[in-house]
């Protein structure tokens, strides 16, 4: 799957682009969950780990936090997902998803799974690392860091 033409082609992009502010994805994801379908979680998610537009990534994984749907896949085969992905974990909110859907512990033992099996050079360079860096962090002060995040011009 080309993933580059799935994103482009995604239809909550455009609605995602024009966030410019917290406050706009929350009206986002509160008019998306009124509208929800299975398809949704795998549109927000692939926006959240996919996209090129930070913002537009960061809008996404936003909406996921706020709008908590159940996850459709299990801990490890959704890390390998990320692992896949051009995630740059700059900003907690995937990681704050996925703590709120299957727990630390979980995430830990699963991501050092994952990074076992990975060869070395690939290790450091996953996206799947970051998620170590962020659960170091309270899940308290990763909420905190999405209530105070500044916004860029587009």
């Amino acid at each position: 799957m080309n993933r580059a033409l799935t994103i482009k082609n995604n239809p909550l992009r455009q609605r995602l682009v024009r966030c410019q502010s917290y406050d706009d994805c929350f009206r986002l994801a509160l008019q998306l969950k009124a509208q929800w379908t299975d398809d949704s979680f795998h549109q927000l998610m692939d926006l959240a780990l996919f996209s090129v537009n930070e913002e537009t990534s960061t809008a996404a994984a936003i909406c996921l936090v706020t709008i908590e749907p159940e996850c459709p896949l299990r801990c490890y085969p959704m890390l390998l997902r990320i692992h896949q992905s051009t995630w740059n974990g700059k900003f907690c909110a995937v990681a704050l998803y996925l703590i709120s859907q299957f727990g630390k512990p979980a995430i830990n033992s699963n991501t050092t799974r994952l990074l076992d099996v990975v060869c070395t050079p690939e290790k450091n360079k996953s996206p799947v690392a970051m998620l170590d860096y962020w659960l170091r962090f309270s899940t308290l002060d990763m909420s905190e860091r999405i209530n105070v995040l500044q916004w860029t011009e587009h």
